[in-house]
């Protein structure tokens, strides 16, 4: 949250799951991103995810940018990526100015 309140954001709706396709698996995770105050972002905005193991280490990363021109009430994103049938035990979801 640390993060999230030095932007001015909130991301929230949170949604993950794996999958397996034929012989890959892949992680997905959906979510909202909110501005705190009002209904635009006070500055461009990427959201960052990393997709961890149970030691902690980065199994994979993804990154999805939110303009402040054409943003309004919130935006949704979306990640999927292919983890090569590793344990994903946690998501780190994270803003960053974009």
């Amino acid at each position: 949250e640390l993060f999230e309140d030095r932007l001015d954001v909130r991301i929230e709706a949170v949604y993950a799951y794996s999958e397996q396709t034929g012989r890959d698996w892949y992680t997905h995770v959906n979510g909202e991103l909110h501005p705190s105050g009002g209904a635009q972002l006070s500055q461009d905005i990427i959201v960052n995810a990393d997709f961890l193991d149970p030691a902690g280490r980065v199994l994979a990363t993804s990154a999805q940018g939110f303009s402040s021109a054409s943003f309004y009430g919130f935006e949704t994103f979306s990640f999927c990526v292919d983890v090569g049938g590793a344990d994903v035990a946690k998501v780190r979801l994270y803003p960053k100015p974009g």
